[in-house]
């Protein structure tokens, strides 16, 4: 709880103990909804946060997604995955509406790129001008990225009176729930650097890269980034869940060529290590003490 929020909490209480025993209010319930209030402020921005953050690993699942149906690859299913994933993207714009002004602009700036964007993935899944929008989608996702990134970082900022524990929360929710987005940017560059993409060989190296690093920093903490080392229980575990699956996928991102079943493996392996991720950045949503 924020130190302003604490003086007002202790002050609307002595209001309230006080025309409590003069008679004036007959029960608590005013109370507890002024207490859950600015009990769980902190709890909605972190809430706003993940939410932000999912925007950005949709922008590569959608992109992953699109690669997968243009190679044939479980076209019925991905579609259907690609249906629920566009959905949800403008779903969670509509969430993340705030009366914040920088914020709102943001948004703005998101909606002006999504909506081609979400023109093209449309083409996708009713198989009209599929090779345009393939091409659209991949010239375009990581542009809408940065603005959805972007979006991530103006929320994590927007309360200035946080303490250095609290923003430390939020910069830990912000860099696990980036992991997810990680998770999709690599199996989206990894398949282009199997095509006529070659430039995304590099691409994937660095993404790798930052993965080990953001988990390093989840892990151990990191006093310049204001990480916390975990001590958590329940985060360590599944931390400890999170690594073991990622080293057994990371050298199938690593390796040049990959045969069928491989591919399948990276897949499949890559979906389990984003749902255990989620699983951990909500934990942190939730958890008051890491």
């Amino acid at each position: 709880m924020h130190k302003i929020n604490k003086v007002l909490f202790c002050l609307i209480s002595i209001l309230f103990i006080t025309a409590l025993e003069a008679g004036e209010l007959d029960n608590s319930s005013d109370l507890s909804s002024i207490i859950n209030s600015f009990m769980n402020e902190d709890s909605k921005l972190k809430e706003k946060i993940n939410t932000a953050g999912k925007q950005r690993m949709l922008t590569q699942e959608i992109t992953k997604l699109v690669l997968l149906i243009d190679l044939d690859i479980k076209e019925k299913r991905n579609i259907n995955k690609l249906t629920k994933a566009s959905k949800q993207y403008g779903e969670n714009l509509n969430t993340l509406q705030s009366d914040n002004e920088q914020i709102t602009e943001q948004l703005q700036i998101i909606k002006k790129l999504w909506n081609p964007f979400q023109s093209n993935i449309e083409k996708m899944i009713h198989k009209k001008e599929q090779k345009e929008a393939v091409n659209y989608i991949i010239s375009h996702n990581d542009k809408l990225l940065t603005v959805s990134n972007k979006l991530v970082n103006i929320y994590e900022k927007s309360d200035s009176s946080m303490n250095y524990l609290d923003k430390a929360k939020l910069y830990t929710v912000n860099l696990a729930g980036r992991q997810r987005m990680l998770l999709e940017k690599m199996s989206k560059e990894k398949i282009l650097s199997h095509g006529d993409h070659k430039e995304y060989i590099d691409k994937l190296k660095s993404s790798i890269d930052d993965f080990d690093l953001a988990l390093e920093k989840l892990k151990n903490g990191d006093s310049k980034d204001k990480i916390q080392r975990v001590t958590n229980p329940k985060l360590i575990r599944k931390l400890d869940v999170i690594e073991k699956i990622w080293k057994e996928l990371k050298p199938l991102y690593i390796k040049e060529t990959l045969s069928k079943n491989e591919f399948s493996k990276l897949i499949h392996q890559s979906a389990l290590l984003r749902l255990e991720s989620n699983i951990y950045v909500k934990l942190i949503e939730l958890e008051s003490e890491y």
